[in-house]
């Protein structure tokens, strides 16, 4: 994976967990604030529960993208054929195994 390419996931991993941190903490604001309400007032805010969970979907994204940039898809590398009769040839082969061709 290009350094650059990774570069930006670790940013957005950084960033979801960041914001995710954020929103429980003010999950935890409004509920406190929310518990401190007479019986008398409304609240019309957020639902503390939501912005909780919002925030936990955002630390799950952020661990998700973690596994995005350990994974690295690792290249094949080109199979070796005779030219001649088409068999798999091993790398490094000078000769084919079935036919005998030269291979270069």
């Amino acid at each position: 994976m290009p350094k650059k390419i990774r570069k930006s996931i670790l940013a957005g991993q950084i960033t979801l967990f960041v914001l995710g941190m954020f929103l429980i903490l003010i999950a935890i604001d409004i509920g406190h604030r929310k518990s401190q309400l007479r019986w008398y007032e409304w609240y019309t805010g957020p639902e503390p529960f939501l912005v909780f969970i919002l925030g936990i979907v955002c630390i799950i994204g952020a661990i998700l993208l973690f596994s995005v940039v350990r994974y690295e898809v690792k290249e094949k590398k080109p199979e070796h054929v005779c030219p001649n009769c088409g068999q798999k040839v091993l790398e490094g082969s000078k000769f084919c195994n079935n036919c005998g061709h030269e291979i270069k």
